[in-house]
């Protein structure tokens, strides 16, 4: 039976990711979901790009090597593809992607993912669309990191944390320390400053869990971001 699927147009509105899942319902029907459990790899930075992954539930960091250390690049959350470009570039994956918290996605094996390509060449501009969002996007964040002082990249990182978690979560995302870190790109010894000075604010509270944003619109003043 071919998995070629019928041509027909997408709504205007819906996201790159959104029309990519509706080209590809025939192939994630018979996909595989996987349980990752919090910290566990999907894949690492310069593993071979063996297969392409959809979010079903959970959050996903991408990280980096840098300066000896890692940095966050990106969170995705429930919907969203992981590994597209490294697969269909034959190329190892540029980043890794790990499960903050408890992650099930469908797996689509580098293989079957080119040939349902090949047989369905219209979704090959959604993924182009897609991926040259991907790149926007990425180098709008480095570029506001870059301008940020340390304390308003502190800011900007726990709220971005949160939002990504809260996306899942039915309570009160804990955020962790380590993530805080890779994604704010700042030095342990200033993060550990700040936090204490953000809780002596009451801007968080951190315990052995995590650290819990207890206001907000204080965060969002502080890392401006009205």
């Amino acid at each position: 039976m071919t998995m070629a699927v019928e041509h027909r147009a997408l709504t205007d509105g819906l996201s790159y990711a959104a029309r990519l899942r509706q080209g590809l319902t025939l192939l994630l029907d018979g996909s595989e979901s996987v349980r990752f459990e919090p910290g566990a790899a999907l894949y690492r930075e310069n593993d071979a790009g063996e297969a392409i992954y959809l979010l079903e539930n959970g959050v996903v960091k991408q990280i980096r090597s840098c300066r000896g250390g890692e940095c966050i690049v990106g969170l995705s959350n429930r919907g969203e593809f992981l590994g597209i470009r490294d697969v269909m570039l034959f190329a190892q994956y540029s980043s890794g992607a790990v499960a903050i918290g408890p992650v099930d996605a469908l797996r689509i094996e580098r293989e079957e993912f080119r040939e349902f390509l090949q047989q369905n060449p219209s979704l090959q501009l959604t993924i182009f669309g897609m991926l040259s969002r991907s790149i926007e996007d990425v180098e709008s964040k480095l570029v506001s990191i870059s301008t940020k002082s340390a304390r308003r990249r502190v800011a900007w990182a726990l709220l971005k944390l949160r939002k990504a978690l809260l996306s899942d979560y039915t309570v009160e995302p804990r955020l962790a320390v380590s993530d805080i870190s890779a994604l704010s790109t700042c030095a342990d010894g200033t993060l550990v400053k700040l936090l204490r000075d953000f809780e002596r604010r009451s801007l968080i509270k951190r315990s052995d869990v995590g650290i819990e944003v207890l206001d907000e619109s204080g965060l969002r003043r502080v890392s401006g971001e009205y």
